[in-house]
């Protein structure tokens, strides 16, 4: 491989569908930098420490992009077609070390932009206390005029559990999401709230 350019343009006639930029340059921007294919246009995820930037790109911009990123930002590029992995790195030196291995396990192909969130307290479980909100039906689905109320269990829920020994249990069986429930209800003013009026719930609905 003679050239970046000569690598871009290699992985556009092979279809590339994935491509990842790591190995940040000093006081680059980005940490890495992942190029999805979806539905016609690249989504391109820019990593920083703590967040993600999002914006898509033309296949005519990806070729800028790319263009403008690697070997000024990023040092390492991996991309994917259906049967190759291409890598192209860059030394210290600036030589180019290329390399294409058939394909083990590659990245699986993203078909849509919205990913499916991930809560703790899933729908499709049956769980007494947000059927008793009025959040879930008896069959566990959630009642979509109060989805905003669900997401917001979820984060009392979260942070009242996380990184405790039960996390991980029944959330059928949590005592927090017990106290949630009686919470919810007294700031709403269908009934006061209390410790032990928690735990009595906790006693009854939790066993």
């Amino acid at each position: 491989m003679e050239s970046i350019q000569e690598f871009i343009l290699n992985c556009r006639e092979h279809s590339a569908y994935r491509y990842v930029l790591s190995a940040p340059v000093k006081d680059a921007a980005y940490e890495k930098t992942v190029i999805s294919r979806i539905e016609g246009i690249y989504q391109c995820e820019q990593y920083t420490k703590t967040q993600v930037f999002h914006r898509n790109l033309r296949e005519d911009e990806l070729i800028t992009y790319l263009q403008e990123q690697i070997g000024l930002c990023f040092t390492q590029v991996h991309a994917w077609d259906e049967t190759w992995e291409y890598a192209l790195r860059i030394s210290k030196k600036g030589k180019l070390l290329y390399n294409r291995t058939r394909t083990r396990k590659a990245p699986p192909v993203r078909m849509t932009h919205n990913r499916k969130k991930q809560y703790l307290l899933e729908e499709g479980t049956v769980i007494p206390p947000l059927v008793d909100m009025g959040v879930f039906t008896s069959e566990g689905k959630i009642i979509r005029s109060h989805y905003d109320k669900y997401r917001q269990i979820n984060l009392w829920y979260y942070k009242g559990t996380y990184g405790r020994s039960d996390d991980r249990r029944d959330p059928c069986k949590s005592a927090d999401l017990c106290r949630i429930r009686y919470q919810y209800s007294g700031v709403c003013g269908s009934v006061t709230y209390s410790e032990k009026s928690a735990d009595s719930c906790c006693k009854i609905r939790c066993q």
